[in-house]
């Protein structure tokens, strides 16, 4: 498609964090050889090293997506600190958010909406009750 797709993180982010995402493609993704699929300009433009088949780095801040470049840069680094506590409160239940849309998208296991969520909510207050959040 020679594009990238925003956003790149489809179940949701975390605005005050960056992501750093780092396409793969493999050799063969079939009996048949796929070499020229990926012998393109935007390709070539767009990857570490074509022959072990690493694409460049890309950093997805808010509702932007860029190539990261080669260049050491500071963009990585989040524009808001957040203490510790902080931290692990955002990113605790964005994880759980993320595995709770997961498992409804595949439907996995016979979870439904309601036993997740009670899980995911007895997990959340242990969690808290144990580390006084």
């Amino acid at each position: 498609m020679e594009r990238v797709l925003k956003p790149i993180e489809r179940f949701g982010h975390m605005p005050q964090v960056p992501f750093i995402y780092q396409p793969m493609f493999m050799k063969n993704l079939s009996d048949k050889n796929t070499d020229d699929l990926y012998d393109t300009a935007y390709v070539k433009l767009n990857v570490l090293d074509f022959d072990s088949r690493r694409g460049a780095l890309f950093l997805e801040r808010g509702d932007s997506v860029v190539n990261y470049g080669a260049q050491r840069s500071s963009e990585w680094v989040p524009r808001t600190r957040l203490t510790v506590r902080e931290t692990y409160k955002i990113g605790r239940r964005w994880a759980y958010n993320q595995l709770e849309k997961h498992a409804f998208a595949k439907n996995h296991n016979g979870f439904d909406g309601h036993s997740f969520h009670r899980f995911h909510e007895r997990l959340l207050s242990f969690y808290e009750d144990e580390l006084k959040l």
